[in-house]
């Protein structure tokens, strides 16, 4: 082997080493799981399920919160309406709304917090306010559709 053909085989050896080098480190280099680099994950709806596909949390569109049981009723949720102000409304098995905590609208417009109990179909018997004075009311509506109130 004469000097021309040295050189050459080790500048061809030099570089394959350097570009053998260079592949393998970009290629052992561990790549971040898909997101990881996310710092907000935007969507409308976000849903929580289990192995079976059961959905038992919803972040949805209404600015709610809802979780769900195993059958696929509504159990709890918390809403933050603009309108109304926020809410948390506990459901019975059959997911009606039968306990709600949340504000009241006056007929001026303003917001006074307020507790909301129903009957095992839904319908309002019970609630509870403070007015803007503070001073507490209660209504119940009985079931022959009159209303009971205090103050």
């Amino acid at each position: 082997m004469h000097k021309g053909q040295y050189l050459g085989l080790l500048s061809a050896a030099i570089l394959a080493g350097f570009l053998g080098g260079f592949c393998a480190a970009r290629i052992s280099q561990p790549t971040p799981a898909l997101g990881a680099a996310a710092k907000v994950v935007k969507a409308q709806t976000f849903e929580l399920v289990d192995a079976d596909g059961n959905k038992l949390l919803q972040i949805g569109p209404r600015a709610a919160i809802t979780l769900y049981d195993r059958s696929g009723h509504s159990r709890v949720e918390f809403q933050s309406y603009a309108a109304s102000g926020p809410s948390l409304t506990f459901s019975n098995q059959a997911g009606k709304g039968q306990l709600g905590i949340g504000f009241a609208t006056t007929s001026t417009g303003e917001q006074i917090p307020a507790i909301f109990v129903a009957d095992k179909n839904g319908k309002g018997r019970m609630q509870i306010e403070l007015e803007k004075d503070g001073s507490p009311s209660i209504q119940l509506y009985k079931l022959d559709g009159s209303t009971w109130s205090a103050p």
